[in-house]
């Protein structure tokens, strides 16, 4: 009988309505209720699964490198330990540094980025302050320097302009400014100070003045 639930108890038959609609209610219940559960773990542990990939992905240290079959080169991620990109660049087949490479503060802003051609630098390059001005420019020119360097402050202002033109690092024109004024130059060839001239003396008597300050008041 469908509306009857028997129940054997210690030997006797009893018979009870009471269990006959309540408990085939109360299994479908607690089914019910620990699918419930069952798919509230599921999604935990999927959204656990998805955060832990996504912080290995992002949380990366040290140096990380691929190959990339299309140009045929292996790119270079370098990180910060905590895990902010550092840099980034990439060797030609014959392991030699070739394109662009950029490099990074520890809060993600561009410190550098420059050009290499099979091994050496080639073309303009940029560095900036930690505030995103404009630091300085350099030229190279299949890895030598070459034409006019120009530096400037963390505010914008031209402080020097080195015009490149030797055979070595250093020989060139060396053009000094403040606050928009150049008052001193220099040239220098074979690595020796050949010439000078003084165009503001006013200006580089005082930075004379202040950097001779500057300088015993950090000794002891």
């Amino acid at each position: 009988v469908d509306d009857i639930f028997l129940l054997r108890v210690a030997g006797h038959t009893i018979i009870s309505k009471k269990y006959t609609s309540s408990f085939p209610r109360a299994i479908s219940s607690n089914c019910r209720f620990y699918l419930r559960k069952t798919i509230s773990i599921m999604k935990l542990i999927l959204s656990t699964l998805s955060l832990c990939l996504a912080l290995s992905v992002s949380s990366q240290t040290g140096l990380v490198e691929a190959y990339d079959s299309e140009c045929q080169c292996t790119k270079f991620t370098n990180h910060y330990d905590n895990g902010v990109v550092s840099a980034t660049y990439e060797n030609n087949s014959a392991g030699k540094r070739h394109g662009k490479e950029m490099a990074y503060f520890p809060d993600g802003q561009v410190q550098m980025e420059r050009y290499w051609s099979n091994g050496k630098l080639n073309g303009e390059n940029k560095h900036y302050h930690r505030n995103g001005q404009l630091y300085y420019n350099e030229i190279y020119a299949n890895g030598n320097k070459s034409g006019t360097w120009s530096f400037y402050d963390d505010q914008g202002d031209l402080v020097q302009e080195i015009t490149y033109g030797g055979n070595n690092e250093v020989d060139g024109v060396y053009d000094y400014y403040h606050a928009g004024v150049k008052y001193y130059t220099q040239t220098l060839i074979g690595g020796k100070l050949v010439s000078e001239t003084v165009l503001n003396s006013e200006i580089k008597n005082q930075l004379d003045a202040e950097a001779k300050a500057a300088s015993q008041g950090k000794k002891p």
